[in-house]
């Protein structure tokens, strides 16, 4: 039997070399099965399954107190623009279609107190969609036609 959690094991354990993934749910739900129901103790499971006794100790815990086994979300820095300076930025794109990113990165800096550069606006409002083009001529009284002006790139 022991033959068998070590097969599977090593089939699902990723090499010791290279970034490291979390530990897939049904992984964890084999390994917590192994130690409450097959009567192994933590260390055997962990050696069977290749993985360290820390992770057994955690999902065992997890398991009995009912808890999910499934991944949690990876840390990671928060992103500088929360959603209320998204939907403020989308409503600016709206409104000045051809606002230079310094005009929309103060306009952000007073309404939603973010201070972000110009490079960050960018991107933002390129995963909004919206291509950023130059502006119309000034002597123009109504905005021209064509590929000058702010497209909407998935409508």
């Amino acid at each position: 039997m022991l033959r068998s959690l070590e097969r599977l094991a090593m089939s699902s354990v990723r090499s010791r070399y290279g970034p490291m993934d979390a530990y897939s749910e049904d992984l964890r739900q084999k390994i917590a099965e192994a130690v409450e129901q097959r009567r192994l103790n933590k260390s055997e499971a962990a050696r069977a399954f290749g993985v360290s006794c820390s992770p057994v100790k955690r999902y065992v815990k997890a398991s009995g107190e009912g808890r999910s086994l499934a991944p949690g979300k990876a840390p990671g820095k928060r992103p500088k623009l929360d959603e209320k300076a998204r939907t403020l930025l989308e409503a600016d794109v709206e409104e000045r279609p051809f606002a230079r990113l310094a005009d929309r990165r103060e306009y952000l800096r007073k309404v939603a107190g973010v201070s972000v550069s110009d490079s960050t606006v960018s991107r933002a409002v390129r995963r909004m969609g919206v291509r950023l083009l130059r502006s119309p001529p000034q002597f123009l009284d109504h905005p021209p036609k064509g590929p000058l002006f702010a497209e909407k790139l998935l409508s």
